[in-house]
C-alpha cells in the first residue's frame, strides 16, 4: 500500500544514514534521505530528461523505434500476460532506467490531482500510479499516463493495496539546509520574475504595490477580490514568461537550422561550380563537347536552383535574428540559449549544437549591425 511505502522509505532512510552515511549525496553537509517521487520528478525521468533529443522529449513515449514490448512487460502476447516479471529484462530508456513502462505501477509521493490546461486543480484525490502496469495494454502506457487510487478499501476500510503497487524511491535533501541557500534560491526567483518585456515599470513594484492594498484593505470582501487579482496577475506574468521562453529556444534552433542548411547549400554550390570549371578545362583539351555542353547546361540549372534556396534559407535566416535581436530581451536570450545548447550536449547532438554556438555568434554580430545587406549576412552565416 501507498502508506508502508512511506514507510519503507522511512526505515531505508534511517539505515542508510546511520550505515551508509558517508556514500550519501549531500547539500550543504545535509545527508540525502529516501523517498517516493513526485509526479513531476517521475515523469520528467521516464522522458528521459535532459539526455532525450529537446524535439523528442514531448512525445507519448521516450522511445521512437522498436515497440511497447522492447520496452515494458504488459498485456500482450509474447509480453507479461497479467503477471509482474523481472526488472531489468526489456530495454532501458535514455537514463538507464529500467521498467518504466509496464511491470508494476509506481506510487507517487502527492495525491492525485485534475490538471487543467497545464495547471493543477486545488482539490486533492486519491493515490497516485504512473507507468502502468503488467496489467496495461500497450495503448494505456505512455509517459503522462497517470491512475487513481482510493487509498482506503472501501469494504474493509484497509489501506488500498495491489498485487502490482510498486516503488521506485528517490534520493533528496530538504531545501532550507541553510540560511545562504535559501536566500540565493529566493535572489534567483526574483530575477526571473523581475524580467518581463514591455513594462515600464518593474513588475515586482507593482505586485508590492498590490500586496500593501490587500494588507492594508479593512473590507474582506474588497481584500478577497484584490487576492484574486494578485493571483491572477502572477499567473499571466507566469503565462508571459513561459511564452517568451519557448519562443527564444525554437527560434535559436530554427536560426542553428537555417545556419546549418545556408553553410550545406554553399558547399553544395561551391562542389558544383569546381565541376564546371572541370569540364570547361576538358573541352579546351579537345574532349567531346556535346556531352560536356550538356552537363555543364545541367550543373548551371542546379546552381541556380541552390541560389533560389540560399534566398529563401537568408530570408528565414534574418527573420530569426531580427525576432530574437528585437523581440527577446537578451537576459531571455542568454537563458534559452544556455538550457538548449545544454539539451543538445546531453542529447549528443553535437553537429546541431555547433550550428547553434555558430548562430549565437552571429547573433551578436547582427544586433551591432543590424542593417547587413544580403551578401554581408550571408558571409556572416558562413564565416
Amino acid at each position: 500500500s501507498w502508506f508502508e511505502a512511506v514507510s519503507l522509505a522511512q526505515i531505508y532512510s534511517g539505515w542508510l544514514i546511520v550505515n551508509a552515511r558517508n556514500v550519501l549525496p549531500r547539500a550543504d553537509d545535509a545527508p540525502a534521505f529516501v523517498r517516493l517521487p513526485t509526479e513531476t520528478e517521475w515523469e520528467y525521468a521516464t522522458r528521459g530528461g535532459a539526455r532525450v533529443d529537446a524535439t523528442r522529449f514531448p512525445a507519448l513515449t521516450f522511445f521512437e523505434d522498436g515497440e511497447m514490448r522492447d520496452y515494458a512487460w504488459h498485456l500482450a502476447p509474447g509480453s507479461a500476460r497479467g503477471t509482474l516479471g523481472p526488472i531489468g529484462l526489456r530495454k532501458p530508456n535514455p537514463l538507464g532506467l529500467y521498467d518504466v513502462y509496464g511491470n508494476a505501477e509506481e506510487l507517487m509521493l502527492e495525491p492525485f490531482q485534475l490538471n487543467a490546461i497545464g495547471r493543477r486543480h486545488g482539490q486533492v484525490g486519491g493515490v497516485v500510479t504512473r507507468g502502468g502496469s503488467a496489467l496495461s495494454t500497450p495503448d494505456q502506457i505512455y509517459s503522462a499516463q497517470r491512475t487513481e487510487y482510493a487509498p482506503f478499501d472501501p469494504e474493509t476500510g484497509a489501506p488500498m493495496r495491489s498485487d502490482t503497487f510498486g516503488v521506485r524511491f528517490v534520493l533528496a535533501t530538504h531545501i532550507a539546509t541553510s540560511n545562504a541557500r535559501v536566500q540565493d534560491i529566493q535572489r534567483r526567483w526574483i530575477e526571473l520574475a523581475g524580467s518581463v518585456p514591455g513594462q515600464d515599470s518593474h513588475p515586482l513594484d507593482s505586485n508590492t504595490r498590490l500586496s500593501a492594498l490587500i494588507e492594508a484593505e479593512v473590507d474582506p470582501r474588497r481584500q478577497a477580490a484584490l487576492s484574486d487579482l494578485q493571483l491572477e496577475f502572477r499567473r499571466t506574468r507566469d503565462q508571459m514568461q513561459t511564452a517568451l521562453q519557448q519562443s527564444a529556444r525554437a527560434t535559436l534552433l530554427a536560426g542553428a537550422v537555417f545556419v546549418g542548411s545556408l553553410n550545406d547549400n554553399a558547399r553544395q554550390i561551391d562542389a558544383k561550380a569546381s565541376n564546371i570549371r572541370m569540364l570547361v578545362d576538358l573541352q579546351k583539351a579537345g574532349s567531346n563537347s556535346d556531352v560536356f555542353d550538356r552537363q555543364v547546361r545541367d550543373h548551371v540549372r542546379q546552381i541556380g536552383e541552390m541560389r533560389s534556396a540560399q534566398s529563401t534559407y537568408l530570408l528565414s535566416f534574418r527573420a530569426a535574428l531580427e525576432t530574437l535581436s528585437g523581440d527577446i530581451p537578451e537576459a531571455e536570450r542568454q537563458v534559452a540559449y544556455d538550457v538548449l545548447r545544454e539539451e543538445l550536449t546531453l542529447s549528443e547532438r553535437f553537429r546541431l549544437r555547433a550550428a547553434l554556438d555558430r548562430f549565437w555568434r552571429d547573433l551578436a554580430r547582427y544586433s551591432e549591425r543590424p542593417d547587413s545587406d544580403a551578401a554581408k549576412l550571408l558571409g556572416m552565416a558562413l564565416d
